[in-house]
């Protein structure tokens, strides 16, 4: 039994090498184990193309809650509410930002 999460080798991060264990992986997994599970319809078709078979779709996660406009809780904790990040988004990366920080003891 595998479970795909996606197609990793498509992120930038990843260097040649990685890419090709990456699909090699996703291949090998798709191909031989006894179930595929996907956490996507996207995924699903993804591992349908790549390896010829069908695969039972299990989703991430559980049902959201109401969000909340109240942010109490964050400005007592000095938590300004924004939107997600990611370093793959922006040219910033989060090593080289804590980096250029001085460290004081």
């Amino acid at each position: 039994m595998v479970t795909n999460h996606g197609p990793d080798y498509e992120r930038q991060k990843w260097g040649a090498a990685a890419k090709a264990m990456l699909r090699l992986g996703e291949y090998l997994g798709g191909k031989y184990a006894n179930e595929v599970i996907v956490i996507s319809k996207v995924i699903g078709g993804i591992v349908g193309e790549r390896c010829r078979r069908s695969a039972r779709l299990i989703p991430n996660g559980v049902p959201l809650p109401d969000r909340s406009a109240n942010t109490d809780h964050l400005e007592r904790l000095d938590i300004r509410p924004s939107g997600r990040a990611s370093h793959e988004r922006t040219n910033a990366h989060p090593l080289n930002e804590h980096r250029s920080t001085p460290l004081r003891f």
